[in-house]
């Protein structure tokens, strides 16, 4: 009886042991290359990305905060962030189906496509998705930053740039 209790615990501390490298891999993993802990979207004066892009400041930290990580060249994420399996996973396809870095060189077509599709997944709150709010809790839209990215991409559809 006192083997038999002694091999269950040997087993248990096994699998505890399994259980925190496995759960160290997946912290590291993500982390492996990270050159910063710190994301800065603020925009500096004078260095607006691209054109109606950054024509609304107020949207543009916004888009920034909520989409740039996994949706423009500049995102890297943070080290939270990239915990999340839509980051990890997905981060790379992102940038595939909008690029905001290359917002500029998009043709009016291109732009009212997009700023459609952002307007659709904003309002039935597919993006930012939950897997990645739970990991960047400041990247959840609120409501009136939902409808400020609303307005704005109505506006890049009713008045594409020239």
């Amino acid at each position: 009886m006192l083997s038999l209790i002694s091999d269950t615990a040997g087993i248990v501390r096994h699998r505890l042991f399994a259980a925190c490298i496995g759960a160290s891999l997946w912290i590291a993993i993500p982390l492996a290359g990270c050159s910063s802990s710190s994301n800065s979207t603020a925009m500096a004066p004078g260095s607006a990305p691209t054109d109606g892009l950054a024509a609304d400041p107020q949207a543009y930290e916004t888009l920034a905060n909520s989409c740039f990580d996994c949706h423009s060249d500049r995102g890297s994420g943070s080290w939270s962030a990239k915990l999340a399996p839509s980051y990890l996973f997905g981060a790379h396809m992102g940038r595939e189906v909008l690029n905001f870095s290359n917002w500029a060189s998009l043709d009016v077509k291109q732009r009212n496509a997009m700023a459609s599709e952002i307007a659709a997944v904003v309002d039935s709150g597919s993006m930012p998705p939950r897997d990645y709010d739970f990991f960047h809790p400041s990247a959840k839209l609120s409501d009136a930053q939902k409808k400020l990215v609303l307005q704005w991409s109505s506006q890049q559809i009713a008045f594409p740039a020239h």
